[in-house]
């Protein structure tokens, strides 16, 4: 979910919280959505781009070494 709040932008998910069972903080999907909603946040513009790997409807795709 995206907010404007005055001049300033809020970025906001309800993915979950972060623990070793949780392999949504693992997804690429996941990763990729809140690295670019937060530029877009800090900066109004989002300039990264979107990766190939991403989850499909039959298919998860984790992110293991990310940190």
């Amino acid at each position: 979910m995206t907010i404007k709040y005055g001049k300033g932008r809020i970025f906001h998910t309800i993915m979950g919280h972060a623990s070793e069972k949780n392999l949504a903080m693992k997804c690429s999907g996941f990763i990729v959505t809140s690295l670019r909603g937060a530029e877009w946040a800090a900066s109004g513009k989002v300039t990264q781009i979107v990766p190939e790997n991403l989850p499909t409807k039959t298919a998860i795709k984790l992110w293991e070494d990310y940190k």
